[in-house]
């Protein structure tokens, strides 16, 4: 939580940022169960996020399950950071106003924007290669181009549960 608070916090001042994290986070049941790190609904929600890289982009998906990498590897960082320890500011703040409008849909839409955007690459890496560009992805992205894979993205909250349904552990 530390990210988000180091992006709000100048944006918003220390009280309306606290106001504003803890109506996102208890507002919404999915961060809720996120945060509170409820059962196995970090693995659900990873195997999901597998489940819609199957659907949205195969190739890859088949990729990184040759080189058995699984989501969380990258995942987890992404869905407690709001992916503000990769980008900068600015994109950052443009990704959560989607993240304010369209909820958790928005940070399954993103996690696909960034593998539309590098899976090309990403497919001619091996495994140790693959590790350290998805940690370091931030450097290798194009931000407006992942804005605009972002908004353009078709993935709706129904197909989301779908995935996620699928998934459950």
């Amino acid at each position: 939580m530390t990210y988000p608070a180091m992006i709000l916090i100048p944006v918003l001042g220390k009280i309306r940022a606290f106001n504003l994290f803890c109506n996102l986070i208890l507002g919404n049941p999915f961060f809720r169960r996120l945060f509170s790190m409820e059962g196995n609904f970090v693995s659900t929600i990873c195997r999901g996020f597998e489940a819609l890289l199957e659907d949205y982009l195969p190739e890859l998906s088949k990729r990184l399950s040759e080189l058995c990498i699984q989501s969380e590897i990258y995942l987890i960082e992404w869905l407690f950071t709001f992916f503000s320890r990769g980008l900068s500011i600015e994109t950052t703040l443009k990704f959560w106003d989607h993240l304010l409008f369209f909820e958790e849909v928005a940070i399954f839409r993103m996690g696909l924007a960034i593998f539309e955007q590098l899976g090309p690459i990403i497919l001619e890496l091996n495994y140790e290669e693959t590790i350290n560009f998805l940690r370091e992805y931030c450097v290798n992205i194009k931000e407006e181009r992942l804005l605009e894979g972002l908004g353009s993205h078709k993935l709706s909250s129904e197909k989301l549960y779908k995935a996620l349904e699928r998934a459950k552990v």
